[in-house]
């Protein structure tokens, strides 16, 4: 033996004289001993169908090179296979004794992806990111506030869904779990991230359309959804866009103004539904067609205005029509008091034939005849109104008085018609008494009344003459 082995030798037996360790050196040690450290390469692993083996480092405290795998000591793995706990064994070897124990988690990564396919009325289509090596996925609907278990799939492949027997234009969330078998049972994931959305509205029928002058009105059935598109074409395949509109839920009809006369259109609707602010469009409705109808001659609705037609043109200013003023703008649009009027009138109804209308703020007082199911102007009287402190009595009344005359001191008026008891009146201007020739106060067009109505005495008159007992009068 060498004269270095010697010394070698003879310093060790010092140390085992005096008590030193010889493991701290690395010549030797168990592995549960404090100076002696076992590390893993990471502690949490994601789940991936195959046994996780993470990576061990053994040292001993005061020593740079680590222990040698296979030399100093042996590992093994102990359920690393499946999501869980899991175990690694160290066992020494050669100069070294003992076992140690670490262990480390296996998780089941949340499935990632989730979204939207196909969407129709009726279900929905769901796909996902496939996730390693798990044996399915159970797919879950939010329901009252919880989520709620609704299908399962198995295979990892298999990474979509669809969703049956929902509601249309129906907002809805859904999430995903998967799973893996094992010996000990079924291990499950958390819930995906959350995937909201929405079926489609369900298509509607077109059930009625008419052709209006330069115009077409389209009447369709109604659906659960936000609101409806209507589209105007000249052709069939819809390749330009005549005309198209949004309408609110709430209707079930449109009218589409500015198009041409005598024209022929295809016309469609559908439904949509908004979900986190876009739309979610239903079918298309099936189109049908229609023709807009001629601008004739006299008076004509065109996109709710009142035209009056003469000679292929359109009357602007102030024209008399029947002996009648009427106002019409630059655009032939009729206005001032008798459109306002007509526009009160055109929807309203009477127990008569007859209606009659009379505007407090321009003080005039239009009144129509039912002809052809519409109410057609037969007088125009101006007239004056309530001062501001008695007022004339505003909302809808009907004629339910009649008599010759009433006076005062100083006055009589003359024919009068009561639309409110005896104290709302039509009636002529104030006469001397007893008197229809020399006027008490003949002025008309003003807020001067007591709260009366007054006419000239021929208009109180022809009233007190034509208008019979329950005819609808209104008043604004």
């Amino acid at each position: 033996m060498c004269k270095a082995k010697i010394l070698i030798l003879q310093f060790l037996m010092v140390l085992i004289i005096v008590g030193v360790p010889v493991g701290v050196f690395g010549l030797s040690g168990n592995l549960t001993d404090e100076n002696i450290s076992i590390e893993l390469s990471a502690t949490e692993f994601e789940y991936t169908g195959t046994e996780i083996t993470p990576a061990v480092t053994v040292t001993v405290n005061g020593q740079e090179e680590p222990l040698t795998e296979g030399t100093d000591y042996k590992v093994t793995y102990e359920n690393n296979l499946y999501p869980g706990k899991a175990k690694v064994l160290v066992e020494g070897t050669g100069e070294y004794e003992g076992t140690a124990e670490k262990t480390f988690s296996i998780k089941l990564k949340n499935v990632t992806g989730l979204k939207l396919k196909e969407r129709y009325a009726k279900s929905l289509k769901l796909t996902w990111n496939k996730a390693k090596g798990v044996s399915g996925y159970r797919i879950y609907q939010i329901k009252s506030g919880v989520w709620t278990f609704i299908g399962e799939v198995e295979g990892s492949n298999h990474n979509y869904y669809t969703v049956k027997n929902l509601n249309a234009a129906t907002s809805c969330a859904f999430s995903i779990k998967s799973f893996v078998e094992t010996d000990s049972g079924r291990k499950m994931s958390g819930l995906s991230t959350r995937l909201s959305t929405c079926t489609r509205p369900e298509p509607t029928k077109i059930t009625e359309k008419t052709g209006l002058v330069c115009a077409l009105k389209v009447k369709w059935e109604k659906k659960k959804c936000t609101g409806y598109e209507v589209w105007s074409s000249r052709y069939s395949d819809f390749r330009t866009i005549a005309r198209k509109k949004t309408v609110s839920s709430k209707y079930n009809y449109a009218y589409l103004y500015d198009l041409k006369k005598e024209q022929k259109y295809y016309v469609k609707v559908r439904p949509y539904y908004v979900k986190n602010g876009s739309k979610v469009y239903g079918n298309w409705s099936y189109y049908r067609t229609v023709t807009t109808r001629p601008i004739s001659a006299g008076w004509n609705t065109i996109k709710g205005h009142r035209y009056y037609y003469s000679q292929g043109y359109a009357l602007k200013g102030t024209h008399y029509i029947n002996g009648n003023p009427y106002y019409f703008d630059s655009t032939g649009k009729l206005r001032g008091s008798s459109y306002t009027m007509w526009k009160k009138a055109k929807n309203a109804t009477s127990s008569t034939s007859w209606l009659m209308v009379t505007d407090t703020k321009t003080n005039a007082t239009c009144i129509y005849y039912r002809s052809g199911g519409q109410w057609k102007l037969k007088k125009y009287y101006r007239c004056s109104t309530g001062a501001a402190a008695t007022p004339t009595k505003k909302g809808n009344f009907y004629v339910c008085s009649k008599g010759y005359s009433f006076s005062d001191e100083d006055y009589t008026c003359w024919y009068w018609t009561g639309f409110y008891g005896t104290e709302y009146l039509y009636h002529s201007v104030p006469y001397v008494t007893d008197s229809m020739e020399y006027f008490r106060d003949s002025r008309l067009g003003m807020n001067i009344s007591h709260g009366c109505i007054r006419l000239k005495i021929d208009h109180a008159k022809w009233i007190y003459d034509n208008i019979p007992y329950y005819t609808k009068v209104v008043t604004f």
